[in-house]
């Protein structure tokens, strides 16, 4: 296991914080595993795309409002989304 990183806690939080911030994890148990892991980063960086999103009318509350995003069923591709679940509109 790489070194700093045996403790579940930290593996844990580590996990959160890639679903908090809708990244990818690629757990490394050894140093040999980093040329494969590479392969697997380039290709999840080359299959992304990038949506904007903006709501029909700004909420100056300063509260988290949730976004929904769902994809249409396609049979041939196995398609995935990675997506922020929400925002904070501003508070002034």
């Amino acid at each position: 296991m790489v070194q700093g990183f045996r403790q579940p806690a930290r593996i844990a939080m580590l996990v959160q914080l890639c679903v908090i911030a809708f990244a990818f994890q690629f757990p490394i148990l050894s140093l040999d595993e980093l040329p494969d892991i590479g392969v697997q980063l380039a290709r999840e960086m080359r299959n992304q795309y990038i949506l904007g999103y903006s709501p029909r009318t700004l909420a100056i509350d300063g509260k988290f409002h949730r976004v929904n995003l769902s994809l249409m069923p396609n049979a041939e591709s196995a398609a995935r989304a990675y997506y922020r679940r929400g925002y904070y509109a501003p508070a002034q």
